[in-house]
């Protein structure tokens, strides 16, 4: 924050925990392979 400031700081923040909650969504064949697995 002391060099970048509190501006960019927070954004790059936001935007970093947007992208984690995107990749959380996404369902890879792996997980698709495992679910039919388990049914």
């Amino acid at each position: 924050r002391e060099y970048l400031g509190n501006d960019f700081v927070d954004h790059y923040t936001a935007t970093r925990r947007w992208e984690v909650k995107e990749y959380e969504k996404a369902v890879t064949n792996w997980d698709r392979r495992r679910y039919l697995e388990l049914i």
